[in-house]
């Protein structure tokens, strides 16, 4: 199993990364937003443990799907690598409780993908990111890290989605039983093999990461990614400005 770091606030650069190909979606263990048929491809790792990589993709993509998803010039395909968490060398008691907190999040979005496909886990996501915003804002001056105050978050998490899912207890009776739990082991194996191919090195991957039709969008910080990503999407879809 794909073991990384990350390092919070920062994004990898990717200008040496390979070319990620484009005939590797799939719709069973992707997160797909927009028409399947859309001209232009975006891929996003992510990963559910890091705070500040959720708050980088949220301010980023929520921009594009209004620009060009929605429009139908591009698709957005998501994928979570809870692998990836903020590891701290020498603190083998975080990294243990950041790793299974990523993957009690990884999982947890996975349940509402299992039971409504892309648009359940979007959804999900969607609340997640918002109590995840509430929390640290709540705990700000208590807590510094992520995804130390696990039992806090996975409570309001778990209530939002109760008040705010569109599916019943039966219909979520199923994987809260854990019968998502291969499918959403198999997924995370495969988005880490991904990317790590894509990084050519173990050792120089770091989230949220971007390939806009299989070519890396690289930078130094975050400013520079989204600012790389605007460009590049401008220079191919020039009428989504006009």
């Amino acid at each position: 199993m794909f073991r990384g770091a990350i390092t919070l606030g920062f994004l990898m650069s990717l200008t040496a990364l390979s070319a990620c190909a484009e005939d590797d979606v799939d719709p069973e263990l992707d997160i797909i937003a927009g028409e399947m048929d859309a001209p232009h491809s975006l891929v996003v790792y992510f990963s559910p443990g890091c705070a500040t990589c959720l708050q980088i993709m949220n301010e980023t993509t929520d921009d594009l799907t209004r620009r060009y998803v929605d429009p139908g010039h591009l698709r957005l395909i998501y994928r979570d690598v809870p692998q990836l968490f903020s590891y701290r060398e020498g603190q083998d008691d975080y990294n243990q409780r950041a790793r299974q907190a990523s993957h009690d999040y990884g999982y947890s979005l996975r349940c509402y993908q299992h039971v409504g496909d892309s648009a359940g886990y979007l959804q999900a996501l969607d609340i997640f990111r918002d109590e995840l915003s509430d929390l640290r804002e709540t705990y700000a001056s208590e807590y510094q890290d992520w995804p130390v105050i696990t039992g806090d978050f996975l409570m309001s998490f778990s209530q939002g989605r109760t008040e705010r899912s569109p599916f019943s207890a039966q219909q979520l009776g199923p994987c809260q039983a854990g019968e998502h739990l291969e499918e959403a082991a198999s997924a995370f194996e495969r988005n880490a093999d991904l990317l790590v191919e894509a990084a050519g090195d173990p050792a120089r991957v770091v989230v949220p990461a971007y390939f806009l039709d299989g070519e890396p969008i690289g930078g130094s910080n975050q400013g520079a990614v989204i600012a790389g990503l605007e460009r590049a999407l401008e220079r191919m879809i020039p009428e989504a400005g006009e």
